[in-house]
């Protein structure tokens, strides 16, 4: 027993040798280890990265990224300018569509109820001698604002224009019918209102002159009207009234030169094929006339094609010109209600002038006694 704990006791004593071995040995384990990892280096490894950051730039990138939201700025500014554009173009459309259908055609409307009482009282000093009434003039009006309303041409011109037509000894009916003839060539033709209005206004000149001469004729085929539909219409009624129109043509040299030497284009022939063109006979009056079934059916188809091509809107500007017409042709005729048609706006009219030029004379006078009582020399 004594000899187990003198064992132990002497076992406990520090054995300084062996210590120094094994820390000698860990000492070499661990240089091999960092040998291994190669850590002689890594100080100067992490002040090479801190000397590198250091130096490096990033004002380059930093600029780059401005000059892209420069750019992205300018864009934005750019498609808000554009957009805030596009709006107030639709706003200042929409304001100029609402003030054209609503404002301006209760202006433009009196102005031609006031064309229209002008052309009454031009069209009843050409023909009452022939017993045409106020009201005749008022329903032929009526049905040439209608025929208007539905077609793109301008009733103030036809109003003006129908005035001219029974200045040349056209009577009524004819002159309306005559008046929508020229509006249906000139839309079958392709040609717009106011070439319609000048072919309108030629060939009332050349009505009051008996017969379409060449330079009448120039006027019309300047407007776009002088095809050939309009030509073979002319012939086929001429030819009717009895004219050898091809002889004339033969022996003249051409449709043009035959106007002046053959005068066969007169009024009636003229006022004739308009009527035709209007759409005013049926196959049955033509027939009771003296056309053939076949002539008959050929006007017919003409007209209606012409009509057709008249009050059928294709474009754009045609339905806004439609549109205008119409609320300008509803204002003329709220004017004739509020003023009175020609009579009743003569005998209204003539009674404020008199009332109040009475009453601005009174004041006159009243001002010039006082004047010359305290000026004058006398």
């Amino acid at each position: 027993m004594s000899k187990v704990v003198d064992s132990y006791v002497s076992e406990m004593r520090f054995d300084n040798s062996q210590f120094e071995s094994n820390v000698k040995t860990s000492m070499s384990t661990l240089e091999k280890l960092k040998q291994s990892l190669n850590l002689k280096g890594a100080s100067k490894g992490l002040e090479n990265i801190s000397s590198t950051a250091k130096r490096f730039d990033m004002s380059g990138m930093g600029s780059a990224v401005e000059s892209v939201r420069v750019k992205f700025s300018a864009l934005e500014v750019m498609a808000v300018t554009a957009l805030a554009n596009i709006t107030n173009s639709a706003v200042n459309a929409g304001k100029r569509i609402v003030s054209a259908l609503t404002i301006e055609p209760i202006t433009t409307g009196f102005q031609e109820y006031e064309t229209q009482i002008n052309a009454v009282q031009t069209i009843l000093a050409n023909t009452s001698s022939k017993g045409t009434s106020l009201q005749q003039v008022n329903d032929a009006l009526d049905e040439l604002n209608t025929y208007a309303d539905k077609t793109i041409y301008n009733f103030t011109e036809m109003t003006r224009n129908i005035g001219t037509f029974t200045a040349a000894g056209v009577d009524l009916k004819t002159s309306v019918s005559a008046i929508q003839g020229i509006a249906n060539l000139a839309a079958i033709s392709g040609s717009t209102s106011m070439q319609a209005s000048t072919a309108m206004y030629q060939l009332s000149q050349a009505l009051a002159a008996g017969k379409v001469q060449l330079m009448d004729w120039n006027s019309v085929v300047n407007a776009g009207m002088g095809g050939e539909v309009f030509q073979n219409a002319l012939k086929r009624t001429a030819t009717q009234m009895g004219y050898n129109v091809d002889a004339l043509i033969e022996k003249y040299g051409s449709f043009r030169e035959s106007l002046t030497e053959g005068s066969w284009l007169t009024t009636e022939v003229l006022t004739e094929t308009l009527t035709q063109l209007s759409g005013a006979y049926t196959e049955a009056d033509l027939i009771a006339q003296g056309y053939t079934e076949k002539q008959a059916k050929e006007i017919v188809e003409l007209a209606n094609t012409a009509v057709d091509a008249a009050t059928k809107v294709k474009t754009f500007t045609q339905l806004w010109d439609t549109l205008k017409e119409a609320a300008q042709s509803g204002w003329t005729q709220s004017w004739e209600i509020i003023v009175g048609d020609f009579e009743e706006a003569k005998s209204l009219l003539t009674e404020i002038s008199d009332t109040v030029s009475g009453m601005l004379n009174t004041s006159a006078e009243a001002r010039n006694k006082v004047l010359s009582e305290g000026l004058s020399s006398g």
